[in-house]
């Protein structure tokens, strides 16, 4: 299939005829209504980059981090997730910390 050009309105999903997946990133999204926006893609996404933000060196923004799980469960994804580290320190350290919250995933809770 050659290139095409796909309006504002276009569906590149369906564009592509099923060749090409969608990505959730929870480190693309801000703003006041960051959650809800990635409650709404996360029902189309096939893979999920959860990348947590941190702020002060591996300190992680756990609520954050938690609301985007939520958001998540919210628009129904229950795919894979690559845990990405962006950091300068200890790029373990930092997955580690991650994965820890990760491991709340099946309660959903808002614990932080």
């Amino acid at each position: 299939m050659g290139p095409q050009r796909l309006g504002r309105q276009g569906n590149a999903a369906s564009a592509v005829a099923g060749d090409v997946g969608f990505l959730a990133d929870m480190g693309n999204w801000e703003g006041a209504d960051k959650y809800e926006k990635l409650a709404a893609v996360f029902g189309r996404a096939e893979r999920c980059h959860t990348k947590a933000h941190l702020v002060a060196g591996l300190a992680m923004d756990r609520e954050d981090y938690v609301h985007c799980l939520e958001a998540e469960n919210e628009g129904g994804y229950s795919g894979p997730h690559t845990l990405v580290y962006e950091g300068d320190d200890n790029e373990w350290a930092g997955i580690d910390s991650a994965r820890w919250v990760q491991g709340m995933r099946p309660r959903m809770t808002a614990q932080v």
